[in-house]
């Protein structure tokens, strides 16, 4: 349809429609199929249909202005760069500071929870602390059958947390942790 025509028989126009939604748009004059529009599209129409439509259509041409050539600024010259300084003069700050850390911090402990043990969830959790059980020492002191007395509690897996509470004493003790020294 507009593909035949000259450019200077077509025109870029904005469609000035109230109507909501895409609707059905033909050419007064022309009669052709212009497609289906909604208000603010913007689109190619033959200069006859605006001319018979001037208050349907705007034309984008007449309300953008051409271009004009700008002076572009000139580039601002590139920024010094700053050498960086020698590694034996910032090395020496890092040492001290590890240094520091290595001699005045200790490792936090770290508080037991039932739930750090194999087999031990959230609701078992519960129920070992509501009988009293807060540490490995008294959880192995229950022992199986005890641990069956726990609800949630099965054989299997009554012998997979006491497994890991002797796992967990015997790690302490390797590490050297409070608990150990208890012993």
């Amino acid at each position: 349809m507009l593909d035949k025509m000259s450019d200077d028989e077509i025109v870029l126009v904005e469609y000035l429609s109230h109507n909501r939604g895409s609707h059905k748009v033909v050419g007064a004059s022309t009669k052709r199929f212009l497609g289906y529009r909604s208000g603010g599209d913007r689109f190619y129409i033959p200069r006859a249909d605006l001319r018979a439509m001037s208050n349907m259509f705007r034309e984008i041409s007449s309300i953008v202005d051409e271009p004009k050539d700008v002076e572009k600024p000139p580039t601002p010259p590139p920024l010094p760069i700053e050498a960086p300084q020698p590694v034996s003069e910032t090395a020496g700050n890092f040492a001290n500071v590890s240094k520091f850390i290595t001699e005045t911090a200790e490792p936090a402990p770290m508080e037991f929870r039932p739930a750090l043990l194999a087999g031990v969830t959230p609701d078992i959790e519960k129920n070992l602390l509501a009988a009293g059980r807060n540490t490995p020492e008294l959880i192995i002191d229950l022992g199986k059958d005890g641990l069956l007395t726990i609800k949630g509690v099965g054989e299997i897996r009554a012998d997979a947390i006491l497994q890991s509470a002797k796992a967990y004493l015997d790690a302490l003790e390797e590490t050297g942790g409070e608990d150990a020294e208890a012993d």
